[in-house]
């Protein structure tokens, strides 16, 4: 069996206060629907 390579961990960057609050009181991302129509394909 040919065995896959370790996936390597992205660190994550350290979020100050003020950009968790930015993030969070974002407007959110628009989705053009595609993905969810695959899924709903399948079922």
């Amino acid at each position: 069996m040919v065995r896959s390579k370790p996936r390597v961990k992205r660190e994550k960057k350290v979020e100050t206060t003020e950009e968790f609050v930015a993030r969070i009181n974002a407007e959110p991302r628009k989705r053009n629907g595609l993905k969810q129509n695959l899924k709903r394909a399948r079922r």
